[in-house]
């Protein structure tokens, strides 16, 4: 009994020590990091407060979504995470809300969230019969008309491609400009080629993300991972 005993302690602490190497392991390599959400900007694919786990092992591709370092006055320096659409040599533009990589539409299969204006009616419709989450926002533009944000499964489902709101080609973005110094806006953006060593990094909440079109390319000596649970 006694000797079975200490080969039960003895089990549990080699498991115990095995697994705080491997922790320190993963923290100090990057290997694996757990890390926790407290963005909407990746909607509806990306839930804020979500715990996510990224590794630095993957090499990022177009479509993945990547964990890097960024530095802002507000938050000081922090992790964030945004989609890779474009890596170095690759053409991105952005033709009335669509992305295209190397003249392929990026975006066909991937369910995006987008500002669409409805009627109070058709509104009431969705809402009664989608299962919206707390991160749905809308609210009334008049007595008749609603300004919501919708899956694009869900604008899909009920022909809604034309209520979509897209800032029109003409439209000046001050932002934009002091970064890329051309007159381009959130939905009509390029063609940019992909310098040498740089990402450009979109987020899925189209209307509200400060990605690459807002803050810059992204070094690729800033990306600290890629997401492995989506």
């Amino acid at each position: 009994m006694k000797k079975t005993l200490k080969v039960v302690l003895i089990t549990i602490i080699l498991l115990i020590l095995t697994y705080i190497l491997f922790s320190i392991i993963c923290y100090y390599t990057g290997a694996l990091r757990l890390f926790k959400n407290s963005s909407d900007s990746n909607l509806p694919n990306i839930k804020y407060n979500q715990t996510l786990y990224m590794s630095s092992l993957l090499k990022p591709e177009n479509g993945d979504f990547i964990g890097y370092k960024f530095e802002d006055s507000t938050s000081g320096e922090h992790i964030r995470i945004h989609r890779v659409l474009g890596k170095e040599n690759d053409t991105i533009q952005i033709i009335n809300g669509e992305v295209f990589v190397n003249n392929i539409n990026m975006d066909d299969n991937i369910n995006l969230v987008h500002y669409y204006k409805l009627s109070k009616n058709t509104y009431e419709e969705i809402y009664f019969n989608e299962d919206f989450s707390k991160e749905h926002i809308a609210y009334a533009v008049d007595n008749e008309l609603i300004y919501t944000v919708l899956d694009t499964k869900v604008a899909k489902k009920y022909n809604l491609n034309f209520a979509r709101q897209i800032d029109s080609v003409n439209k000046f973005d001050q932002v934009i400009y002091d970064i890329y110094k051309k007159n381009w806006n959130k939905d009509n953006f390029g063609p940019l080629i992909i310098p040498k060593d740089k990402l450009f990094l979109i987020g899925d909440n189209r209307d509200n993300s400060e990605d690459s079109r807002y803050i810059g390319l992204i070094e690729q000596s800033k990306v600290v991972g890629v997401l492995l649970n989506n």
